[in-house]
């Protein structure tokens, strides 16, 4: 017969080998005999957080508390296991009690950091986790939760620096050079991201996600060849690797390979990625549509529903009910726009009528292309196939001229996380083109730009006609009309780029050496959309030959109109 502590110690070997199911049938039993043994309830309560019992874990820990008010370590894990149920309240309670006891222990103050960055609270965070390196200096782990929560506060510089110390450190941590190369190229350091990658495959040897950061890197860099044969290496390895196929599909777009980009794109669904809206419906696989219905759903940003909405008229050629889920800001402009289809407002859980199980087949907009866009002679655009209001137009038209003045609108910074540094500019840039007489230039820039407009006011002289009652945000209806004003869009690529090709209006696009696939490469018109002209970098990061360019033609264009 086996001692309470002899039962307990085998109850501990199961679980440090991870057999959970047996460790926890001799706790159960240790519980019942020994309700107030502080070690069986610390270790049942550990069993059953690895087991996912959170209600178990915590009612362990708490009456091992009671039991044993003076131990951190209990403290500790029930703010833990409290984090994990999302009692955020009371897992800060928690590790403050921990931290009454022992406030010199490294891995409480860690703690206290992931909780604080669990809940948004990144500049807390970042304090707690330098409180926990002050007494452990060279945790690796610490290290790269301070590295995670800078990134998230765009702290890039200290990114850096905290990962090229971990490498002088000798870590193993394949992670540590893949983040690093990311870190870099959100600085424009392109040379160096592939520098360090090809350093981590020296030393690691030929792993995927090094490979795949080095795919990554190239192609940020503009070599788009030694790219794609580095992510056509990782398929070798691994064949659904889904973020290389993702990868991949951006390099078959770039060349125009429509068919491959959209069966590789289609990767973006698996594990991990993006998530497929919670409908029931059978997936479309390019079925003969005949007396069918089938439910599209948009996905992504809004500019690219608005760019796959031209898909749209291909399946309304069919003897097919269309239904659409979009985005709410889009719903009206796209029904007058496309009134054979229905559209319907995006709502989490999805409105009951598009959970009918009458509805034969459900896809997603971004599949679309895969059965209508498979090469380039599908693609068969009309000037324009969104229609703005009329009255809103006529109105923002009265509102904009002036003594006959050509009018332009603007948009040139982007304020996405990943592709936006890349792909924006200051209005200061655009300062040739106010040099151009006889040019009213209106803001159809997203978001607050009155700090930038009156800089730019100051250093040059100009201003830029900027319209309070159209907030794109609000409103993309509203937004639909203001752009269909312009006489020409000279934009950065975005909505308002998709939303003046979509409404036929001259558009000026302004693209960065390698832009988004969809806009393809060594061409300056794009298949999307009749009235949009492309204008690309030539070196990265390089935008003053585009403008120059751009106000060139601009004065052409003005005496065109003339």
């Amino acid at each position: 017969m086996l001692s309470e502590t002899e039962t307990l110690q085998r109850a501990d070997v199961l679980f440090q080998q991870g057999r959970m199911e047996k460790a926890e049938k001799i706790l159960k039993k240790l519980r019942k005999k020994f309700s107030t043994s502080v070690d069986v309830l610390q270790l049942s309560g550990l069993v059953a957080f690895h087991r996912k019992n959170l209600f178990l874990a915590i009612n362990c820990f708490r009456k091992a508390i009671r039991l044993n008010s003076g131990s951190y370590e209990l403290y500790s894990l029930l703010g833990t296991a409290l984090m994990e149920n999302k009692d955020f309240g009371l897992a800060e309670d928690a590790y403050s009690c921990a931290l009454s006891i022992n406030p010199q222990d490294p891995g409480l103050h860690n703690n206290v950091g992931n909780l604080l960055r669990e809940i948004g609270d990144f500049e807390k965070a970042e304090k707690a986790y330098r409180e926990s390196l002050s007494f452990r200096p060279n945790s690796e782990m610490v290290l790269l939760n301070l590295a995670d929560i800078l990134y998230k506060m765009e702290k890039f510089v200290k990114v850096e620096e905290i990962y090229k110390s971990l490498i002088a450190m000798g870590t193993n941590d394949t992670s540590v050079y893949s983040d690093l190369s990311n870190t870099l190229l959100h600085q424009n350091k392109c040379d160096e991201a592939i520098y360090i990658c090809r350093s981590g495959i020296s030393k690691l040897g030929d792993q995927v996600p090094l490979i795949h950061s080095l795919g990554h890197a190239l192609g940020a860099g503009g070599d788009l060849d030694e790219s794609k044969r580095k992510f056509l290496q990782i398929l070798k390895i691994n064949p659904d690797h889904k973020q290389t196929l993702a990868a991949l599909s951006t390099h078959y777009f770039l060349e125009g390979d429509w068919l491959n980009g959209w069966i590789a794109y289609e990767a973006r669904f698996r594990e991990g990625g993006m998530p497929l809206r919670p409908f029931i419906q059978k997936m479309w696989e390019g079925e003969d549509l005949s007396g069918k219905t089938i439910l599209v759903w948009g996905e992504q940003g809004v500019g690219d529903e608005i760019m796959y909405a031209s898909i749209l008229a291909d399946l309304i050629k069919e003897d097919v009910t269309v239904l659409c889920e979009t985005d709410e800001r889009l719903v009206s402009l796209f029904q007058r726009s496309i009134p054979m289809s229905s559209f319907f407002s995006k709502k989490d859980p999805p409105i009951k009528e598009l959970r009918s199980s009458l509805i034969d087949f459900q896809c997603p907009m971004g599949n679309l292309g895969r059965w209508l866009r498979y090469e380039s002679k599908c693609f068969s655009i009309e000037r324009a196939f969104l229609k703005p209001d009329q009255k809103k137009k006529q109105m923002l038209r009265e509102k904009y001229e002036k003594h006959k003045m050509l009018i332009v609108g603007l948009t040139w910074h982007s304020a996405n996380k990943e592709t936006g540094p890349q792909k924006s500019l200051k209005l200061q840039d655009l300062k040739l083109l106010f040099d151009i007489p006889g040019v009213r230039f209106v803001d159809l820039q997203y978001g607050c730009t009155v700090d930038e407009r009156a800089s730019f006011f100051n250093k040059s002289g100009y201003k830029i006609f900027h319209d309070d009652s159209v907030d794109q945000l609000k409103s993309l209806d509203d937004f639909a009309a203001q752009v269909a004003s312009m006489d020409l869009v000279i934009s950065i690529s975005g909505t308002t780029i998709h939303m003046a090709g979509a409404l036929g209006v001259p558009a000026w696009a302004m693209l960065q050496v390698v832009p988004n696939c969809k806009w393809m490469l060594d061409r300056d018109d794009t298949p999307w959309y009749e009235s949009v002209r492309l204008f690309r970098q030539t070196v990265a990061g390089d935008w003053i030959p585009v403008i120059r360019k751009i106000a060139k033609e601009l004065k052409i264009y003005q005496k065109t109109l003339n």
